[in-house]
């Protein structure tokens, strides 16, 4: 059985995030909808990981680094609210490592006491996401949009 794992990320990983960002499938769900230069990446990055709001991890499978999924703390839902953002190298994706991925990190967020409680946006489309959600004890929550898209949104 593959093994999966979180780590906490460091400087090192920012090139492999930076390419994981600009995949083609992934530039879709983002919000510049436009490849970004690793300078504008990198200076994001180097926040990211000493920001005392944020949770970066990067996704391991069977000793590959295969994504990233990050927690922010939203300070308009409160300072124990974390929004979740998650990326997959997509040679990767569909093979149900976002979903354990997911749990490590809803673990270790509220193992740490980082937050009390995670949100998830999601796109409608993604109904398998919000049904893997659901099993897990989310609740919908109703909808935003985020960058001019409607989302899901699920509090958990």
């Amino acid at each position: 059985m593959p093994k999966i794992k979180l780590v906490k990320a460091k400087i090192k990983h920012s090139k492999k995030v930076f390419l994981w960002r600009n995949e083609p499938n992934t530039i879709p769900w983002m919000a510049s909808k436009q490849a970004i230069k690793f300078e504008d990446h990198n200076e994001w990055y180097k926040k990211a990981i000493t920001d005392s709001n944020c949770m970066l991890f990067i996704i391991c499978y069977d000793g590959e680094d295969v994504g990233q999924i990050r927690y922010n703390i939203d300070k308009t839902l409160g300072k124990k609210v974390a929004r979740v953002s998650m990326n997959i190298t997509e040679k990767m994706q569909g093979k149900g490592i976002g979903s354990v991925a997911f749990k490590l990190g809803l673990q270790n967020v509220k193992a740490s006491k980082f937050a009390e409680k995670v949100q998830v946006r999601v796109h409608e489309v993604k109904e398998g996401w919000i049904r893997s959600m659901e099993e897990i004890g989310f609740k919908k929550s109703g909808f935003t949009t985020v960058h001019g898209e409607k989302q899901l949104v699920l509090i958990g």
